[in-house]
């Protein structure tokens, strides 16, 4: 073959891939330093990345397993059609890597659709309502650059059900349908999929309705008690707005006077018995 058709990288792997058109590849290979192999180095059972005075693998740094999503979903970007990815791997790192490879590639193949990209937050918690990565997935699903977002789990795009279906709301409004590969029926694209997440949106909307009637009561039993809710009551001087309004000063006038709201001096002044 000529040299003309190779060329080396030293950049970073999912980066360069980025850089390449969709479809234009034929092959990929890849055999990076995962996870497991700097673990096994550390206990000393292996010399692949052995640190010594003839030769320091520093150059590198080590692929981390929350990667792999994005590295699948690079590979198969610029793949052509009906063509191979091969990565060679320890079983430890298989055991990550194969379910998520499996899992979206046959999702994707399946359907017929073309993967646009992934978004991963690394080492941040689903909990978590602002996200880098998931700040872009909401700007992107917005402006239209995809059709449907594929999760591996429910709990991978939000903990929190509202939080969750606040997500699912927006997408559906800019026309964006959801699929989680883990979850069973959550699948907008299907019927029963969108009457499943009907049914989570009504529940959802039934627990906010009974914990608002909670609190309503409470604050009810509380009051009927003689016990004061909300915020703290501000002591407020009436003598001086007595004399205000006795001079013929509007309540208003008088409020913004005195630093208050005009409906909690009148308020005040009702309670006191000096207004009628």
């Amino acid at each position: 073959m000529p040299a003309s058709i190779f060329s080396l990288h030293q950049v970073d792997a999912i980066e360069w891939l980025r850089s390449l058109a969709d479809e234009s590849v034929d092959l990929v290979i890849t055999d990076p330093p995962y996870e497991s192999l700097e673990k096994h180095r550390k206990r000393g059972t292996t010399t692949r990345l052995k640190h010594s005075k003839a030769s320091s693998n520093d150059w590198f740094d080590i692929f981390p397993n929350t990667r792999f999503p994005e590295l699948f979903a690079e590979c198969y970007r610029v793949l052509k059609p009906d063509r191979h990815f091969y990565m060679f791997c320890d079983a430890e790192t298989m055991f990550v890597a194969k379910p998520l490879a499996g899992g979206l590639r046959q999702a994707v193949s399946q359907r017929g659709w073309r993967l646009h990209g992934e978004y991963v937050d690394e080492g941040v918690s689903g909990a978590e309502t602002q996200r880098e990565a998931l700040g872009r997935l909401l700007a992107d699903a917005q402006a239209g650059l995809f059709d449907v977002l594929i999760v591996w789990k429910l709990d991978r795009l939000g903990r929190s059900l509202q939080h969750l279906l606040s997500i699912l709301d927006d997408l559906a409004g800019w026309g964006v349908d959801f699929t989680s590969l883990r979850d069973a029926g959550m699948d907008t694209t299907t019927p029963s999929g969108r009457l499943m997440m009907q049914l989570l949106g009504a529940f959802a909307e039934f627990e906010r309705a009974l914990i608002q009637e909670r609190v309503i009561a409470g604050v009810r039993r509380a009051q009927a008690n003689g016990i004061h809710c909300g915020r703290p009551k501000v002591e407020i001087d009436l003598r001086p707005a007595v004399a205000m309004l006795e001079k013929g000063h509007g309540l208003g006038v008088t409020a913004k006077a005195m630093g208050v709201a005009r409906s909690t001096l009148r308020r005040r002044l009702m309670e006191a018995g000096e207004l009628g």
